[in-house]
């Protein structure tokens, strides 16, 4: 093989390499959809890739994990155990990382995010049991004395509690920080054009194949109860992070 046609080779090669890269992503990306029901509410994510890199055993187990934990669906979690427990119990990184991220929100909103309020939430049917009536305010009176975040403190790996009767409800942070966990499992896979949802606490990044970005819908009441208007809005947050998550339909 003499040298002019090793040279004519090389650049087939070469130009060869450069129009594969060309291709359009849209034609080499799928797109993956994956659902589940733990936590009492649904979740969901998206994301495009070339092949499936992140299957529903493995989200699901990152969710297990997070139910054993914090849940207050599952009777046998380390936060079912504290709310059962008279001085507290020594609790796993998933729990101390919560408590800590919510008891510093709690000091930089003067109180008004209080994971204490478990006995007020169930006391008016929004927690995992309904309510057959409304509390009265000798009972709302006596509730106060297991509310606020004064109440318990974190020593080590023991979550530590005032008295017998004060109760965490960590539903505020621990769906959105699902969310959190089921995107680092993607970007730890290499993908990073996805949308990931834990009841309606959503995380994004990228875009879809074509460009586009990925659009959510709010969806509320319109005044019309008998013939509401489902998505009133349709917004495209970009990167980042975002709850949707209303109270209409608690009634």
């Amino acid at each position: 093989m003499n040298r002019n046609t090793i040279v004519r080779q090389s650049w087939a090669i070469i130009l060869s390499l450069i129009c594969f890269s060309f291709i359009n992503p849209a034609t080499t990306l799928k797109k993956i959809n994956i659902q589940g029901y733990p936590q009492g509410a649904t979740y969901q994510q998206t994301y495009y890739t070339a092949d499936s890199m992140v299957t529903q055993k493995e989200t699901d187990k990152v969710l297990t994990h997070l139910d054993t934990s914090v849940s207050l669906y599952l009777p046998t979690s380390s936060i079912c155990k504290f709310n059962r427990s008279v001085r507290g119990i020594y609790i796993d990184l998933t729990f101390q990382t919560l408590v800590k991220n919510a008891l510093k929100i709690n000091k930089e909103t003067y109180g008004l995010i209080d994971i204490t309020l478990k006995p007020l939430v169930d006391t008016w049917g929004f927690g995992v049991k309904r309510t057959g009536s409304f509390p009265d305010s000798k009972k709302m009176k006596a509730l106060l004395n297991y509310l606020g975040s004064a109440r318990v403190w974190l020593e080590g790996s023991f979550l530590h509690i005032l008295r017998p009767g004060v109760q965490f409800d960590l539903i505020g942070i621990a769906q959105g920080y699902a969310a959190d966990l089921l995107a680092r499992l993607l970007e730890k896979h290499h993908i990073y054009n996805y949308v990931t949802e834990q009841g309606a606490e959503l995380r994004i990044k990228g875009n879809k194949p074509n460009g586009d970005p990925f659009n959510i819908g709010i969806e509320a009441i319109d005044g019309n109860d008998i013939s509401p208007l489902l998505l009133r809005k349709i917004i495209a947050p970009g990167d980042g992070a975002v709850t949707t998550l209303g109270n209409y339909c608690k009634f």
